[in-house]
């Protein structure tokens, strides 16, 4: 691709979704959860209406031009963020080296030396390194985490533990729901799906369990690296590396970055035909956390293009998974995972539309925030719907489909926002590979050839 190319529209809303997902929303605003909407909004238009049409396409120099700011406000928000919470000159230091080394990551197209994923590999490791290691802002997620892996190690249920509460009443009261918190302990076990702390428990016994997320995401850049034919796919990959989501997220121990590690592996398998890594990496990834419930329309195009059987052993897995834990203690697994998701409280500072929507209206009816997973579920079966089965319209109706979860749900932050937009950067890294809009038989595993591909109409 040279910069004076065209990129189709769809693709262009993908990436620019992706990165806006990933310029760290900490904050509520009503402009920025518009922003996500609107976003939303027209990446599905351009899906099911106006990517059908030929010639819907644009420019790439602009978005190659996006991508390259994206990267630079990217790390000074790093450096900002790590300021304001007395973390800021380990960070600051580091920030001219991570700019740099990420810039010479982006060469122009057909000079990209072998050596230049390494170059982005080490501003990743540089940034994160950073600012993981100076943050110390109390969350419960780390509690989570920490508690959780220490539990395995003793052959214990993390799902049975009760956690130290690390806010102060006032505070504590607006996150957690009624009855949740006793003699400051709260009374659940691990909060989430059990893949990602089984994963975490190797490098828990040696050391500290953020950093396996640390490499699981390294993980995600490098298939995305290998997949990315072109200057707007490696820009991507260079964005996801750098932007301000990725070490905020990873320094309060969100486990999304290791989900995206999970899904890339499946998406990369996807592309490269690898059935064990779609297996794997698809039955993990479901295991991972609930709101995998919301785009379960994903698994069609994996079903379409990877087949049944590899659909049922990655099923497998999740059920090994899964239930090598709810086993050891079913009824505070289905408490702490099922259960107390109802008990939550709406957040007031939720990164979605209904915090505007109850200032402007005032109290919102309970079904209102229970419409938000009913919407991803619609929007995911859309998609895989109007789109041609491969590892993009898989990416495309996770991503999707949770951000039309999110942008209406009772609680949203940016640990969701940072894996919609590795999802979303993903499906436009494989998109001249993966066309989602043209019609053909779903591609045969290992196959790379050409295959007659014509417009869809």
């Amino acid at each position: 691709m040279s910069v004076d190319s065209q990129v189709p529209v769809a693709r262009a809303l993908t990436v620019l979704t992706g990165t806006v997902c990933l310029l760290s929303p900490w904050a509520s605003t009503p402009v920025l959860s518009a922003t996500y909407a609107l976003l939303l909004g027209a990446l599905v238009v351009a899906l099911l209406v106006v990517v059908r049409r030929p010639g819907a396409a644009v420019g790439v120099r602009p978005l190659l031009w996006l991508m390259a700011a994206a990267a630079v406000v990217g790390v000074a928000l790093v450096g900002g963020i790590a300021l304001v919470n007395g973390a800021g000159v380990p960070v600051l230091a580091t920030a001219p080296v991570v700019l740099v080394l990420g810039g010479a990551a982006i060469l122009v197209p057909g000079c990209l030396p072998r050596w230049s994923y390494a170059v982005l590999a080490v501003a990743y490791a540089v940034l994160v390194a950073a600012f993981v290691s100076t943050w110390d802002q109390p969350i419960d997620v780390e509690v989570f985490v920490r508690d959780g892996v220490a539990a395995l190690a003793r052959g214990e249920s993390p799902y049975a533990l009760t956690f130290a509460d690390v806010y102060p009443p006032g505070e504590s009261a607006r996150v957690y729901g009624p009855g949740v918190v006793e003699d400051g302990r709260l009374q659940f076990g691990f909060p989430y799906l059990p893949a990602v702390l089984l994963l975490d428990l190797p490098m828990g016994l040696v050391g500290d369990p953020v950093w396996m997320h640390a490499l699981l995401l390294g993980l995600a850049l490098a298939l995305g690296w290998r997949v990315a034919s072109d200057a707007l796919g490696r820009a991507a990959i260079v964005v996801l590396a750098l932007a301000p989501a990725t070490p905020l997220v990873l320094a309060n121990y969100w486990i999304e970055p290791a989900i995206a590690g999970l899904f890339a592996l499946t998406w990369w398998g996807m592309h490269r035909g690898r059935t064990w890594a779609v297996v794997l990496g698809l039955g993990a990834f479901f295991s991972a956390k609930q709101y995998a419930a919301y785009f379960l329309p994903a698994l069609w195009p994996v079903l379409r293009s990877s087949g049944v059987r590899v659909v049922l052993a990655a099923g497998a897995v999740g059920v090994v998974v899964v239930g090598s834990l709810a086993l050891m203690d079913p009824r505070e697994f289905y408490w702490s995972v099922v259960q107390l998701q109802f008990v939550q409280p709406f957040r007031d500072d939720a990164v979605s539309l209904l915090p505007a929507l109850q200032e402007a209206v005032g109290e919102l009816p309970g079904w209102l925030t229970t419409v938000s997973s009913l919407t991803g579920i619609v929007v995911s079966a859309l998609v895989a719907w109007r789109t041609r089965p491969g590892p993009t319209a898989f990416a495309l109706c996770v991503g999707l489909g949770l951000l039309a979860t999110v942008v209406l749900a009772k609680q949203a932050f940016v640990n969701y926002y940072s894996l919609i937009g590795a999802v979303l950067l993903l499906a436009g890294v494989g998109w001249p590979e993966d066309d989602p809009a043209q019609t053909r038989e779903p591609s045969s595993q290992g196959s790379r050839g050409e295959r007659g591909i014509s417009s869809t109409r």
